[in-house]
This record gives structure tokens, sequence and C-alpha cells, in this order.
């Protein structure tokens, strides 16, 4: 025999939903987010690095203009470095060193096995290698 189970929902304001961070209810490190009046858990997100290393051999550690990278646990970023099995995207801003970015660095990040690559974007250029 079935049973009906009914789930009741409490809805928040945005008002709530801040005085909760302010009150310690909700830590600055719970992944949550307020959608529709809805407290939302997220699932395991990814780091955003500005210019960071990423090691993709034990000779190789390119620093990307910006790198999407998971966020992984146990052991911190701040411990390890990035290595090429982190990288979700590699994006290399470029105007001067456009020809490298497009040989030797697009070479170096998909012999690495990089998901994405985004060697060149200048302006409003963006060019997708996978």
């Amino acid at each position: 025999m079935a049973v009906e189970v009914v789930v009741a929902r409490r809805l928040f304001t945005r008002e709530e939903y801040h005085r909760m961070g302010e009150a310690g209810i909700l830590r600055p490190t719970d992944r949550v987010e307020l959608i529709q009046l809805l407290i939302v858990r997220l699932a395991g997100r990814a780091i955003v690095a500005v210019q960071g290393p990423i090691v993709l051999a034990a000779d190789t550690e390119p620093e990307p203009d910006v790198a999407i990278i998971r966020r992984r646990r146990p052991v911190l970023y701040k411990e390890r470095e990035a290595h090429a099995e982190d990288a979700l995207l590699l994006i290399e801003v470029a105007e001067s060193s456009l020809a490298y970015d497009r040989s030797t660095k697009l070479r170096l990040y998909a012999a690495a096995v990089a998901p994405q690559v985004f060697p060149g974007v200048a302006l409003t250029l963006a060019e997708i290698f996978a």
C-alpha cells in the first residue's frame, strides 16, 4: 500500500535570505542561492583563475589568461597547482601574441587534453577548438 506524503516548502524573500546569512544560519561557505523564493543548494562549482599556472607536463606550466577549473577536495589549489585534468576551459587573450597562442600554446593545451581552448580572443573575435 502506497502512502502519500505531502512535503511542505517554506518560501523565503530576499530580505529573509540575507538575514539568514547575517544570523549565521547560512554561512559564506554554503553553496546556495535564492531562486524564485526557494533556497537551492548548488552542485560543485568551478573556480575562475586569472593568469594562474596550469601544469600540463613535468616541464610545462603555462599561465592562460583565464582558466575555469574544477573545484576539488580534499586537496586545495593552495596546496597543489591546477593540472590539465582540472581544466574545464582555457582562454588566451591575444593581440600581439596571437600567432604564438594559435601555434605553440594551442598544441600544448590540445596535447594535454584540455576540454576547450579559446586561443586568440581579441576584442570580439573568439575561436573555439574542441
